[in-house]
């Protein structure tokens, strides 16, 4: 341990064998400038280690390691005047019986080399002030046991460099206020049961099993941009 006085502070002098050109400092005392760190014997059951900083430091410029031995108040207390480092060479164990608050006034950066895992008994939530980034190497699964709700006051986008896939046990329900616009590059496909619509680039294909039905609560009008081969009345049936 090396424990160097600082100026202005008083100290007790021995010497080796009695020796005056070899004074040892054997401790230090306090005096009517260097006073006690806490008033006494109002904290009679503190413990206390605490240095000074120097050169210039005030008594209020310190690192300190404080026991609080009163009962029912007992605290351990731990000050860096500065920076606090701290180096565990194995593992490292925290352990809280109650609540904790932590307080940071600027940034945290935090580095795992291998996985990180985090379990909640109750409820988790997060408040951003700005922007969230959410970035993975690879896949990214989100699993709810009850219902999963996904909610923007503005505009909600969605990419996928291949396929979007959705499957519902029971109903899909898309409502929009105003218009919704499906957009395929080459084909789309409507499907339920046995019938479907099919939208390409040679047209309009209608299946109905067994019937189609086209209900106009005003006029209905069909036009014909090509004229029907033939080929196309081989196999017609007459409508019912």
């Amino acid at each position: 341990m090396i424990n160097i006085p600082r100026i202005g502070q008083e100290v007790v002098v021995d010497f080796l064998e009695g020796d005056p050109d070899q004074p040892l400092i054997t401790g230090r005392v306090y005096n009517a400038e260097q006073t006690v760190p806490y008033k006494l014997p109002d904290h009679a059951t503190v413990i206390t280690l605490k240095s000074q900083s120097s050169k210039g430091g005030s008594a209020s410029n310190a690192n300190e390691l404080r026991f609080e031995d009163k009962m029912g108040s007992e605290h351990v207390w731990l000050q860096a005047e500065k920076d606090f480092l701290r180096n565990v060479k194995n593992d490292s164990s925290h352990s809280v019986g109650h609540d904790e608050f932590v307080t940071i006034k600027n940034d945290l950066t935090e580095k795992v080399g291998n996985d990180h895992q985090l379990e909640v008994g109750k409820d988790f939530k997060q408040k951003v002030g700005g922007d969230m980034h959410l970035q993975t190497a690879t896949d990214l699964m989100i699993k709810s046991g009850g219902q999963y709700s996904l909610k923007s006051a503005k505009d909600l986008a969605g990419e996928a460099g291949t396929g979007v896939s959705f499957k519902a046990g029971t109903d899909v329900h898309i409502k929009a206020g105003m218009n919704v616009t499906l957009e395929a590059g080459v084909m789309l496909t409507l499907k339920a049961g046995g019938s479907s619509i099919v939208l390409g680039p040679a047209g309009v294909a209608i299946v109905g099993s067994p019937l189609v039905n086209i209900n106009s609560g005003g006029g209905a009008q069909i036009q014909l941009m090509d004229a029907i081969p033939p080929s196309a009345y081989q196999n017609a049936r007459p409508c019912p």
